[in-house]
Parts: structure tokens; C-alpha cells; sequence
């Protein structure tokens, strides 16, 4: 019984090992044109710089110091994300 698991082992190792060859080249020999995958111009950015300006007072304009504040993308009430 461990003969035949051992040929089955044995014989599934060899056609990995010739089905995987990764041929080279085109068959035909011509490689494609190379084709834009994005508009001219396109910087493929994630992230964007802003700048805000937050002024923090006081009921008698006087300006707070050591406050934190959250940058949200939309509204609050509409789930937006802190930034």
C-alpha cells in the first residue's frame, strides 16, 4: 500500500515539475506595442497636499492653544473620514 503512495507521490511530482515550463518568447517571435495604460499627464498620485487654516477663539476672541482637532472629508453626520 505505501508503494503506491509513493509511485503517486512520485508521479505527481513529475508532471508538476514538466507541465510548469513557462515558455520564452512570443510564438509568433513579435512582441506587441507597448499601450498606454493611463492619459498623458497622469502622475499615478494617492495623496494630495491641502492647506487649511484653522483659527480657534474663545467666546471673548481670545485664541486657545493645545486643542485637538479632527479634518473630516465630508460631513460628520454623514460618516465621513478623519483625515
Amino acid at each position: 500500500m505505501k508503494k503506491y503512495y509513493v509511485a503517486l507521490l512520485c508521479g505527481a511530482a513529475i508532471s508538476l515539475a514538466i507541465s510548469c515550463k513557462k515558455e520564452s518568447g512570443n510564438i509568433n517571435g513579435n512582441q506587441p506595442e507597448a499601450q498606454p495604460i493611463a492619459p498623458s499627464g497622469f502622475n499615478f498620485s494617492t495623496t494630495k497636499s491641502i492647506t487649511i487654516n484653522v483659527k480657534l477663539l474663545t467666546n471673548d476672541n481670545q485664541p486657545l492653544s493645545g486643542v485637538l482637532v479632527n479634518i473630516y472629508s465630508s460631513s460628520a453626520n454623514k460618516d465621513g473620514k478623519s483625515l
